[in-house]
């Protein structure tokens, strides 16, 4: 997922006040697609009219590059500055990969801490182990601890069929086991 900042100040500019008001919202609707997209502020023209639902896509377009805020380009248009504010695609690929980093570690260590418990015999850190990896979604870890404890697959299994809302879920008592589960690690047996 990425973020499109947009400060405080950014309505108050003169070049953004100079524009009406469906140019401005064009204009956070292009920078959002070029930071999801990754084009460090280029607007390709083919994809303008999928961006937008301003009725005048040339007036706007035209208001903006006319402010100084855009400016044409070979293959569509430049948001002017985009890189003085948004992260550059590459800088938002690395941090993403710092988290996914991170995130890869973490199933790691929760791995490492469902075989420790599993060997001694500890249910409980078993199911507090699996209970974070359920909730993030760790795919691995969440089978490893069914194949660990069979308890845990049946618990995996109920949370699969339950039909109660995240929320309701998350309310009961049961702090190891209140989490549902996603598709992709229904119906999980354990290995005997």
């Amino acid at each position: 997922m990425t973020w499109t900042k947009i400060g405080g100040e950014f309505f108050d500019s003169p070049a953004i006040l100079s524009v009406s008001r469906g140019a401005r919202l064009l204009h956070v609707e292009a920078m959002t697609w070029c930071n999801r997209h990754g084009t460090d502020g280029l607007v390709p023209r083919h994809v303008l009219a999928r961006i937008t639902d301003e009725p005048d896509v040339d007036r706007a377009v035209k208001e903006l590059i006319d402010a100084g805020l855009w400016t044409n380009d070979a293959a569509g248009w430049r948001i002017a500055g985009f890189l003085d504010i948004q992260p550059s695609a590459e800088d938002v690929e690395r941090t993403q990969q710092r988290w996914r980093e991170r995130w890869a570690a973490a199933e790691e260590h929760a791995l490492v801490m469902m075989e420790r418990a599993a060997r001694a015999g500890d249910d409980l850190a078993i199911r507090a182990a699996a209970n974070v990896a359920f909730h993030r979604d760790w795919f691995r870890a969440t089978a490893r601890a069914c194949e660990l404890v069979p308890a845990i697959a049946e618990h995996v299994n109920a949370l699969a069929h339950d039909d109660r809302s995240r929320l309701q879920h998350r309310m009961r008592d049961d702090a190891a086991f209140n989490l549902p589960a996603p598709a992709e690690i229904r119906g999980i047996q354990p290995r005997l």
